[in-house]
């Protein structure tokens, strides 16, 4: 019992220098020595501290040793008690013994030299310098894990503005692409329109060419019948024809001029308006040749001409037809009827007169828009030679017909 009691006195010991090491540490460390201060930053330094606690470690395991070896003992001792009453626990007692010799030599053994205030000084000192190495080492990590976090959270925020930035420009870019993509669309179904609408008026205006040049020669050849009045309205006509050839020669000098700055479909609707209107104005002349012949269509068709203008001078197709009509009442024509015939040949002549100075007037016009726009190609120039040729050739042939 009595070494027990000498067991349990070391252990005492052994548990009195932790308070001991609260007190030389001062009274601002927990009851494990670590600062108060602490903050979680320093947890990531802990694992330099199994440097330091490496022979506390090993101390501690052989005090557990000892204490389950005593735990043994003492249980094998009851037990042992409780089968035979003639010598209980001296096996127990002597292995007890044992042990707890070996303790205490083993113990005087590492205290031997020592007094105890200067091992229980000795003891406090390791403390304070473990626990001061463990504090320094752990703030100089956490100061440096602070830094790094900083720089890290720093890169992190330039990376996020940055993507914001590049996503926002991105969708300018899609956006843009978009529109820009039906803006080319629009454009390419427009210059579809009108190229098909160019190639419309060009074959409209071939068919218009083809007809007349079937029908004008049949006029010509009745203008030159004895029964013709054509000369009598013949030098208005040719007049209002020359005025005509003098501003298509206008026009072709305008264009000559001007030809880098205009497209080429605008210059050449308009030349084609203005040989329309001199075709107009010859089958006029042709067809007040024999104006007792002219009926209420003729007239109708002379009307839409003069009030609508250039533009609409292929209303005047029908008229080709008319011309057949004329043939054949005129056969049956009465020299009776020649004076009412020459008051109507005066009054288509006069509607012929009205009609070629509405086609001159929209002439000027064309004239006027073709200075303004400033646009005139080389193709452009061709078909206004072209126009101008075929107004001097029907003039011409007029001034033949006479």
């Amino acid at each position: 019992m009595a070494r027990l009691l000498c067991f349990a006195a070391l252990l005492s010991v052994s548990t009195a220098l932790l308070p001991l090491a609260r007190r030389a540490d001062g009274p601002s460390r927990t009851r494990h020595g670590l600062p108060l201060a602490m903050t979680s930053k320093d947890t990531n330094s802990i694992a330099s501290l199994g440097d330091v606690l490496d022979g506390a470690e090993e101390r501690a395991e052989r005090l557990r040793l000892l204490t389950q070896l005593l735990e043994d003992a003492m249980a094998e001792e009851s037990a042992a008690a409780g089968k035979s009453t003639s010598n209980p626990g001296d096996g127990a007692r002597s292995k007890l013994n044992s042990i707890l010799s070996a303790a205490v030599e083993r113990l005087a053994a590492e205290e031997r030299g020592l007094s105890a205030e200067q091992k229980l000084e000795a003891k406090a000192a390791y403390v304070r310098n473990v626990t001061s190495a463990y504090i320094e080492r752990a703030s100089d990590a956490a100061s440096r894990l602070c830094d790094r976090i900083r720089r890290l959270a720093a890169q992190e925020k330039k990376l996020l503005e940055e993507h914001s930035r590049l996503g926002a420009k991105l969708e300018k870019s899609e956006s843009e692409i978009a529109e820009k993509r039906s803006q080319i669309a629009q454009i390419e179904a427009e210059i579809a329109n009108a190229a098909e609408e160019l190639d419309n008026l060009s074959s409209s205006l071939t068919e218009i060419g083809q007809q007349l040049g079937a029908e004008l020669p049949d006029a010509i050849s009745y203008a030159q019948t004895p029964n013709s009045t054509f000369a009598a309205h013949a030098p208005g006509a040719i007049a209002q024809l020359s005025a005509l050839q003098s501003t298509l020669r206008q026009l072709t000098q305008s264009a000559n001029t001007t030809a880098a700055a205009a497209t080429a479909t605008t210059q050449r609707l308009q030349l084609a308006q203005i040989s329309a209107a001199a075709l107009g104005t010859i089958l006029l002349v042709l067809l007040s040749s024999n104006p007792s012949t002219v009926d209420a269509r003729l007239a109708a068709e002379l009307d839409a001409y003069k009030t609508v203008g250039v533009l609409e001078a292929l209303l005047l197709i029908p008229a080709v037809a008319v011309i057949t009509d004329t043939r054949a009442k005129t056969a049956a024509a009465n020299n009776a009827d020649a004076d009412a015939a020459a008051a109507a040949a005066a009054a288509v002549a006069a509607k012929a007169e009205e009609a070629a100075a509405a086609a001159a007037a929209a002439a000027a016009e064309a004239a006027a828009a073709v200075e303004a726009e400033a646009a005139a190609s080389a193709e452009a120039v061709a078909a206004a030679r072209k126009a101008e040729e075929a107004a001097e050739a029907a003039a011409e042939a007029a001034v033949a017909a006479a």
